[in-house]
């Protein structure tokens, strides 16, 4: 087998366009990456601290403050190892829109083209992983790495306080007070040390009871949402709709988006009858497992994909992508998940 393309190289081409895909991702205030170069790495969980000063007599002597307490765990992630082959007769099938087999490329631009299309949907998948592990540790407070020699759940421990059913669902529309609701998920927040500044995330169905509701319903007759307005973001990933801003409570925004799951079933990333309030100091750590290869300097890479095009004979090129991803979210004080349909 040969090497086409260094893997170096490749790693740029398919990084220089941001796939649009990361909208959980796209919420937490520190996304940092970190490659590892072990198998098992360790995470650590610092504690917020809210205390205040001490008064003390002028001349009495210092008051020593305690460090801020942290846990440690540690965590191996999921292997993912993908590929696609392209064929020499694929190279023969006339693309829509071109008159004949190459329309205005060359043989060899038109290999390349297909090479960059594989490896682009190896990358999205990847992606779409990403995506799904952040909708998992935010909705349910774990990771489940499951699949072929792998059956494991990362818990990052969200406290059963941050997990909210309403007192009066939100399909009671006279009754249900859901801006109350939300104050209260903030409160929550703010008393265990997290920002107050939050985003709020609703599945679709949880959007509609919300809408519906007389409380506030009477809240847009006074005009305290303005609809109009959207703050500037770079890339909003598609499936996501920006709905508006309440006083007090921040913006709200829908999720659409599916994606097939390993078994193969059509899933929502963000649970249609449920919502999440995501305080602006919410952590997210992207950890990378190391990838193994003999052409890597030490036999490993530590990097957040490896992708490959393999020339296996004069008629076959197996494009191939390794990864080792785990989203873990860390301070779990700071986000609010809701129950309220």
């Amino acid at each position: 087998m040969i090497d086409l393309i260094n893997p170096v190289e490749l790693y740029g081409t398919i990084t220089q366009k941001v796939p649009q895909i990361g909208f959980f991702r796209s919420f937490f205030r520190d996304s940092t990456e970190f490659h590892h170069t072990t198998e098992n790495f360790l995470v650590d969980f610092v504690a917020e601290s809210d205390g205040v000063a001490l008064y003390v007599d002028r001349d009495g002597d210092y008051e020593q403050v305690p460090e801020k307490g942290y846990e440690t765990a540690q965590y191996k992630p999921g292997y993912t190892k993908e590929k696609k082959v392209l064929t020499a007769k694929m190279l023969t099938k006339r693309d829509a829109g071109d008159s004949n087999i190459l329309g205005k490329q060359t043989p060899g631009n038109k290999k390349a083209k297909m090479i960059g299309k594989q490896q682009a949907e190896l990358r999205d998948r990847l992606k779409r992983l990403e995506e799904e592990q952040c909708s998992e540790a935010l909705l349910t407070g774990v990771v489940t790495i499951k699949g072929k020699g792998l059956d494991h759940v990362v818990d990052f421990g969200l406290p059963a306080s941050h997990k909210i059913t309403p007192a009066i669902l939100w399909s009671s529309a006279a009754t249900a007070v859901p801006l109350n609701d939300l104050e209260d998920g903030i409160t929550i927040m703010g008393d265990d040390g997290a920002d107050t500044d939050v985003i709020n995330i609703f599945g679709i169905n949880a959007w509609r009871n919300f809408e519906n509701t007389t409380q506030v319903k009477e809240q847009l007759d006074n005009r305290r949402i303005e609809k109009g307005v959207i703050a500037p973001r770079k890339v909003i990933p598609k499936g996501a709709q920006y709905r508006g801003t309440f006083a007090g409570i921040g913006e709200i925004w829908t999720y659409t988006r599916k994606y097939t799951n390993r078994l193969n079933a059509s899933k929502n990333f963000m649970d249609t009858d449920k919502y999440i309030q995501i305080s602006k100091s919410a952590v997210l750590e992207a950890h990378y497992g190391p990838i193994f290869s003999f052409k890597a300097p030490n036999n490993l890479w530590a990097t957040d994909v490896l992708p490959q095009a393999l020339e296996l004979d004069d008629e076959t090129i197996e494009n191939r992508q390794q990864s080792a991803p785990l989203m873990a979210a860390l301070d779990t004080t700071a986000w609010i998940v809701g129950s309220p349909v």
